[in-house]
């Protein structure tokens, strides 16, 4: 079983590099939006061949929702 490890600011610059460097390392990560319309954004940055190891997390106010 992988480790897990959070990515916070995964759609910016770094925390983008983050994530597959983390996936590429056989990590499984979760990441946090703040608006649903940038989940696709994350994806893409990432790449294909991650989706059973990426997890995105969109941010809620008063809470965090899958």
């Amino acid at each position: 079983m992988a480790e897990t490890v959070l990515v916070t600011g995964g759609t910016g610059y770094v925390g983008g590099w983050a994530i597959v460097a983390l996936l590429e390392r056989g990590y499984d990560v979760r990441t946090t939006v703040r608006a649903a319309s940038k989940e696709q954004a994350v994806r893409d940055a990432v790449g294909s061949g991650w989706d059973s190891r990426l997890r995105i997390w969109r941010r809620m106010t008063g809470g965090m929702r899958r």
